[in-house]
């Protein structure tokens, strides 16, 4: 805006100075723009709990930092309904008000989210509102709800099944045919969430050929560890392992070799079949119970001669008297 001396008397001379008397009027038409987020990174997935938030805001000719303020909302990915909303007022970082970035912080909180929502695949969509000191709200271009500023996904609890490195053992190393021995299978679950693990248990000759031993499931605890036990029961000899399938996964033990069933008496299968210590703790109470009954004996037998004896030796005495 320029002014100027006018109505002047014909003798008056303006010396108003064209270049000097000159005042600028700002017009601020444009609001305060998002710029980017420095925190949390782009392309980051959010764990469930409190998350620092920075964000980079332009503004040319001043920003009334009291009204800025962040906006948040859950959706599942591809959704609009929100499952959980908030909001929290940002700080900005320093005392200058104008430029092209300027900095706000502060912090919001997914912990409000309830556990079944987490099965899905989430996303956290978040938007700046607040003005200019010229009262021009904030530019809604890539900062709406339609159209957020910023976007990151939230950590899904899903189930992570794997086995565990050697997860596949037998209780015996030797074997015959139709002779029972355990194998066991350590299912590992690094994902948030439990679920049944589908298992797939395999007997492999060493010509290749392939006999289904069992397909079950195992229950396993969110990042923790399962063992699953099947038995085998080998019905031809030579070598044989075992395979297990775990969705892509495969691992397999040693080739044993089983060898053919051996004949045994019904005295040998007794007690083969019983556990070493209790027949070592059987036959020794057996020894004891032998010694004990052999040294009742030996005392028995030492008490009925001494008592012959003085029968013996009291008739002898009867007959001298008379």
């Amino acid at each position: 805006m320029t002014w100027q001396i006018d109505c002047m008397p014909e003798q008056g001379i303006d010396l108003t100075s064209p270049t000097e008397a000159v005042k600028w009027i700002l017009v601020d038409s444009v609001g305060p723009q998002v710029v980017e987020f420095t925190s949390p990174r782009t392309s980051s997935e959010l764990e469930v709990g409190e998350h620092n938030v920075r964000v980079v805001i332009s503004e040319n000719f001043g920003i009334d930092s009291n009204s800025v303020e962040l906006f948040w909302w859950v959706t599942a990915i591809g959704q609009t309904d929100t499952i959980i909303s908030g909001s929290t007022p940002l700080e900005l970082d320093g005392d200058i008000e104008t430029g092209l970035r300027l900095e706000f912080f502060g912090t919001i909180d997914l912990s409000k989210i309830e556990r079944q929502f987490l099965q899905e695949k989430l996303v956290v969509k978040m938007r700046i509102d607040g003005r200019d000191i010229a009262g021009n709200q904030f530019e809604r271009d890539g900062n709406s709800v339609n159209f957020p500023s910023g976007v990151w996904e939230l950590e899904q609890h899903t189930t992570g099944f794997s086995l565990e490195q050697s997860g596949v053992e037998l209780s015996k190393s030797s074997l015959e045919v139709d002779e029972n021995t355990i194998v066991q299978i350590h299912v590992r679950n690094d994902g948030m969430l439990g679920g049944d693990a589908e298992v797939l248990v395999e007997i492999v000759d060493l010509s290749g050929q392939r006999s289904q031993l069992a397909r079950t499931t195992v229950y396993v605890e969110s990042e923790s560890v399962n063992t699953l036990l099947v038995d085998w029961k080998p019905d031809s000899p030579g070598l044989q392992r075992v395979e297990v399938t775990l969705g892509e996964t495969t691992d397999k033990t040693e080739f044993v070799d089983v060898m053919p069933a051996k004949e045994r008496g019904l005295l040998e299968d007794a007690i083969g079949a019983t556990n070493p210590w209790i027949l070592g703790m059987t036959m020794t109470m057996l020894c004891i119970g032998v010694l004990f009954v052999l040294s009742w004996l030996r005392v028995a037998t030492a008490k009925q001669g001494d008592s012959d004896l003085e029968f013996e030796f009291e008739d002898y005495e009867f007959d001298d008297e008379d």
